[in-house]
């Protein structure tokens, strides 16, 4: 059998293949968290082909990582187990289910069985909800039954508690284990009633009932196996104990038992049970994230609630560096909208030296905190925080900092978690900002800085859905420069572009927020309106326009005097777009034929 750490030089590695969907910090994040989980754990395609495992995964089933990526997860399935997860796989591949867990076996390299708990979830395509791979846990089921089997051989040893008692349920024997555990001395508790020195008041007549039961020879519901049960110490406070008690009819006493205290190993499974749920959690948001359209905004504002989700924070908020500046530009919950916008010097800001050590800083008082403005933060009532650079491979992309109104309210637990996030939520909002630029260059215009030709056609479409949901006109206008060919021809086209340029700037002051703009080709522009309340509205536009951008242009080469033919076309009912485009294109050829540095408007029939 093949060792599961033996180095192969013709190994396949889990970073060949690529995850369906995820963009690459978040792959390497993904395989980051196979590779550290404490127990066994994969990502699966939907072929059912290993596309990660982790060691502690190759060391159940005594295989190396290569022969586990050269199967699928069917191969490695009993086949008496096989049909019960095909079934399960199918209803959670058909969306009837998020996730199934169940007990079976899987064959190891020799072909040995060994029992394990398996739970799988579905990872889905942002956008198309689509499947995209399972991500699946497997848990050595006979490990934690032998873990159990040591930890009762422990409990059975001198070094715990170890008491017996009369049939009347006095202290014979008391150990100096039982001393340390409960706080009283050996003459102190031989003699006592047992309930009266170690069983909370309010389980006393249980206890009692139950010795009573025992001593008649009633049926045994705790003898000579482990239980669990609360216990009290000298001075009140509580503690659970194991203990295991057997009968012992000869001895001084007729019932013995030992007890530990279990304090540790409870705390320790609350502790690994928070440390599952907060996995899960960071899971979630690393899903959450990956699937959020790539909106700069909703990308930050998704950020920020998952971080309070994870952390318990009262607010959170996304800053993103600008020059020597950090900008807030997302909040959420608890945190003062009116701080968007707010801008923040590098130096001399915790958030800054965040940004300088490349690591998440924990405030738990900002009152005591020198990295702090303390006043600052009174007088928003933060007293502790958590500041988390965003990274994208080597840029820091944005500070995450989630805070709160009580001091100490944050664990180093909070801020590994945060930390560990850091690089998909960069990756999410370089990704985000990388499409926008993208999306803007693809429908901007450069000589104006309007829309172009395909963001006018995408604007008017929108328009006209809306006006079918609403109601309303929608007004598509024309504009034409008179006279713009004689520039060109007299002073040159770099000139021509400077008063297209110049005219774009009196189209955005001309109109209302609201309304899109763009140049359609040449010396050309289209707006869309929206909400247009008639013709009467129209005709109000048309002369604004008209108006606002004929006259004179102070260009390099001097004052240029040009006029503007302003064409209106006011839909009705279910007009098509080219219709629209269409009528405006010939009411603003008859503004120009009838003299130009006027409108035209029509109203136009539906289709």
């Amino acid at each position: 059998m093949g060792s599961a750490s033996a180095p192969e030089a013709s190994r396949p590695r889990a970073s060949d293949r690529a995850l369906p969907i995820e963009p690459p910090a978040v792959q390497w994040q993904w395989r980051a968290m196979v590779q550290a989980a404490p127990g066994g754990m994969a990502l699966v395609g939907l072929d059912g082909r290993f596309l990660s495992v982790n060691g502690v995964l190759c060391w159940l089933l005594r295989r190396t990582e290569a022969e586990l990526l050269a199967r699928s997860l069917p191969e490695i399935v009993h086949p008496d187990d096989l049909v019960r997860h095909l079934g399960l796989l199918t209803r959670l591949l058909r969306g009837d289910c998020e996730q199934y867990s169940l007990e079976q076996r899987c064959l190891t390299d020799a072909g040995s069985a060994v029992w394990v708990s398996c739970s799988v979830g579905l990872v889905r395509e942002p956008g198309t909800d689509q499947p995209a791979y399972l991500v699946a846990q497997v848990h050595d089921i006979p490990e934690a039954q032998r873990a159990a089997r040591r930890l009762s051989s422990v409990v059975a040893s001198a070094t715990d508690a170890f008491i017996a008692i009369d049939g009347d349920g006095r202290v014979t024997e008391w150990n100096r284990a039982a001393e340390r555990t409960f706080g009283w001395a050996v003459h102190e508790a031989v003699g006592a009633y047992l309930d009266e020195l170690i069983v909370p008041l309010e389980d006393r007549g249980v206890h009692r009932a139950g010795l009573a039961r025992l001593v008649a020879g009633g049926v045994p519901q705790i003898l000579d196996r482990p239980v669990q049960r609360d216990a009290m110490r000298r001075d009140g406070s509580r503690l659970p104990v194991e203990l295991t008690v057997w009968r012992v009819p000869d001895g001084p006493g007729q019932f013995y038992g030992f007890v530990r205290d279990i304090s540790l190993r409870v705390a320790a499974e609350q502790a690994a049970q928070a440390a599952t749920a907060r996995q899960a959690v960071i899971i979630e948001a690393q899903l959450a994230i990956a699937a959020v359209e790539l909106s700069p905004q909703k990308v930050l504002t998704e950020i920020c609630t998952r971080a309070m989700s994870l952390t318990g924070a009262t607010g959170a908020a996304v800053e993103l560096p600008e020059e020597q500046e950090l900008v807030v530009r997302a909040v959420a919950r608890g945190s003062d909208g009116a701080h968007l916008g707010l801008r923040l010097p590098l130096g001399g800001s915790i958030s800054g030296l965040a940004v300088s050590q490349r690591r998440p800083l924990l405030c738990e008082d900002s009152d005591t905190d020198q990295r702090v403005d303390a006043a600052a933060c009174r007088k928003v009532g933060v007293k502790s925080m958590i500041v988390t650079p965003l990274l994208h491979g080597p840029e820091v992309v944005g500070v995450l900092k989630v805070v709160s109104t009580r001091p100490r309210q944050f664990t180093t637990q909070d801020q590994l978690a945060l930390e560990l996030l850091a690089a998909p939520f960069g990756a999410a909002i370089s990704n985000a900002g990388r499409l926008q630029t993208t999306y803007q260059q693809a429908t901007t215009d450069p000589v104006t800085g309007l829309g172009n030709r395909s963001h006018v056609l995408h604007a008017l479409d929108l328009a006209l859905q809306r006006q079918h949901r609403h109601g309303g006109h929608v007004a598509v206008i024309f504009l034409d420069l008179d006279r713009f060919k004689a520039v060109n021809d007299q002073f040159g086209h770099a000139t021509g572009d400077e008063l297209l340029h110049a005219v774009g700037g009196r189209l955005r002051e001309v109109l209302r927020p609201a309304d899109a703009a763009g140049r359609f080709g040449g010396d050309e522009f289209v707006v869309i309106c929206e909400a247009i309340t008639g013709l009467a509205e129209a005709h109000h536009l048309g002369e604004r326009l008209t108006s606002g951008l004929s006259g004179s242009y102070l260009l390099t080469q001097g004052q240029i005097q040009i006029g503007v033919s302003v064409g209106i076309a006011l839909s009705a009912g279910d007009t098509a777009a080219g219709t629209l485009l269409t009528a405006a294109d010939r009411a603003m050829y008859q503004a120009k034929h009838d003299g130009g540095s006027r409108h035209v408007a029509q109203n136009i029939s539906p289709d």
